[in-house]
């Protein structure tokens, strides 16, 4: 039922003629996520192998469009579904997010806690590549981030404690029995964006950049 609303939300803010389709969208868009369940269970694990493999790219294509729905409500402005589709800065955000990946593992190979100390100071590359325009680069991004985080390594400290803070206790209450799905799924929805929300206002604070509150 709720993948369906999703799909039906999704295909809404993409396509006008979807979304003036009403209730009727919703029960297409059930029948759709329903088709798609099936298929998953007749193919078995070939169908999910495929499914990571999309799976990969639209996640970056998301992290980069909450980033930029982040960064237009520090900017006063609402943020919409599109949002999440615009193209503008993916291919250089791709190749800071593999650049990134590549060295925080091998940084975690490397005892853990290099993996954590790149993690930590190049966490800003995304907001780097949104806030800075075309003319910031991968490797500009990762070596803004760095300056910034550098002059700032005890505010970040305190915003990352706090962060692991709140996912330790979403973590424990994950378990408790019913309950737990409950708060599974409602942390699900709201904690990346709070994040991604929390970590724009650092970005944003620490660079002297515009934090105009929505009227």
């Amino acid at each position: 039922l709720f993948g369906g609303i999703a799909l039906h939300l999704l295909l809404s803010a993409i396509l006008p003629a979807w979304a003036a389709l009403g209730g009727t969208g919703e029960v297409l868009g059930f029948f759709i996520f329903w088709i798609a369940n099936i298929a998953v269970v007749i193919r078995g694990s070939e169908a999910i192998k495929h499914l990571e493999s999309l799976a990969a790219p639209m996640l970056l294509v998301v992290a980069i469009g909450l980033i930029r729905a982040a960064l237009a409500v520090l900017d006063g402005r609402q943020p919409t579904p599109n949002m999440l589709l615009v193209s503008a800065g993916l291919g250089t955000y791709i190749i800071a997010a593999i650049l990134f990946g590549l060295a925080t593992f091998v940084g975690l190979l490397a005892c853990i806690i290099p993996g954590i100390i790149i993690a930590f100071l190049w966490q800003f590359y995304g907001y780097a590549i949104v806030d800075g325009g075309p003319e910031v680069g991968a490797t500009q991004s990762l070596g803004r981030s760095y300056q910034v985080v550098r002059n700032h390594v005890g505010e970040m400290l305190v915003l990352w404690l706090a962060i692991i803070g709140i996912a330790l206790i979403i973590g424990i209450g994950s378990i408790i029995p019913i309950v737990g799905w409950i708060i599974l799924l409602v942390a699900g929805l709201l904690f990346y964006p709070v994040v991604a929300l929390s970590i724009a206002y650092a970005w944003r604070t620490l660079t002297a950049g515009r934090v105009t509150p929505q009227t």
